[in-house]
């Protein structure tokens, strides 16, 4: 039977085999990290909607990223990922976030989404 430990130990050790994948030569990991797909998320924004915490750990600490401009990004609806923790709940993630190298947590935290005009705070208590 797997264990949690089991899983856990698992996703760190994948973590670390990724890690040098995530700034390979002659690729701007920034530009990639950027790329809206159809519904206009990023690869940090589908990680949040999915509550996939070491996933965005991953992406917010791989060296050389503009954090706050990766957080920025909106989706089609207006909606940055760190309000879409919010609305869904997902702590483990707005912590994750707002412990990232290089962000402003004040800004993030007073920008209210362009889709509900609501702030983070507003959409946590949603």
């Amino acid at each position: 039977m797997v264990t949690h430990h089991y899983i856990g130990l698992r996703i760190k050790v994948m973590q670390k085999q990724l890690r040098p994948y995530l700034k390979p030569p002659g690729i701007d990991t920034q530009k990639l990290l950027e790329i809206q797909d159809e519904s206009g998320k990023t690869a940090v924004q589908r990680a949040t909607y999915e509550n996939r915490v070491e996933a965005i750990k991953t992406m917010l600490e791989t060296p050389g990223i503009d954090t706050q401009k990766l957080l920025e990004i909106e989706d089609k609806q207006g909606i940055p990922a760190l309000n879409v923790a919010a609305y869904k709940g997902h702590v483990k993630v707005i912590k994750a976030i707002l412990r990232a190298p290089g962000v402003d947590k004040q800004k993030l935290l007073e920008t209210p989404d362009r889709s509900t005009r609501r702030t983070v705070l507003h959409a946590a208590m949603v």
